[in-house]
C-alpha cells in the first residue's frame, strides 16, 4: 500500500496512523484558525476565554496566546471582558447549571501593537483582574 505524502518516513503502520491523525488534526485546527481570521476581518466578533479552563477558586489564571494571535493576524482590537459570578452557576467538572446573578464588564478595547504577545496579554489580564477586584466584593461571596 502507498503511504500518505506526510508519512513517507514512517515504516510501521501504527506509528503512521498516529502521525497522520496528528497532522490532519493540526491541519484542521490551522484551517479553522485561518477561517476565524477571515470572519473577524469581515466584521464578526469572537469570544475567547483566554485561560482555557474554568477556575475552581475564582482566581484568574494565565492567558494562552491564541486570542492575541487571532487579534494580531486580523488586526482587530481585543475587548477585555470581566465575567463575575459564573463560578457558582457552572462549577468546574460539572454539567449542572445553577441559577444565579452574573455581572459582565466590558473594558475599553486594546489595540494590538508590536509589543510581544506576553506584554499585551499581561496588560489585558491586568485590566480584567483590576475590574474583577473592583466589582466582585459582593458578587462572588
Amino acid at each position: 500500500p502507498k503511504l500518505p505524502k506526510k508519512c513517507t518516513d514512517i515504516k510501521k503502520w501504527s506509528l503512521m496512523n498516529i502521525n497522520c491523525s496528528l497532522n490532519n488534526l493540526n491541519q484542521k485546527a490551522y484551517q479553522a484558525f485561518l477561517a476565524t481570521i477571515e470572519r473577524i476581518k469581515s466584521g464578526a466578533s469572537v469570544v475567547i476565554f483566554p485561560e482555557g479552563t474554568r477556575s475552581e477558586d475564582g482566581t484568574i489564571g494565565e492567558f494562552k496566546k491564541g486570542g492575541h494571535l487571532l487579534a494580531a493576524r486580523s488586526r482587530a482590537p481585543m475587548v477585555p471582558t470581566t465575567i463575575i459570578g459564573t463560578r457558582h452557576i457552572i462549577r468546574k467538572r460539572s454539567f449542572a447549571v445553577n441559577p444565579g446573578p452574573v455581572k459582565i464588564i466590558l473594558s475599553p478595547p486594546v489595540t494590538i501593537t508590536s509589543d510581544p504577545a506576553e506584554a499585551v496579554l499581561n496588560q489585558i489580564r491586568a485590566i480584567i483582574c483590576k475590574s474583577y477586584e473592583e466589582n466582585s466584593l459582593n458578587a462572588e461571596s
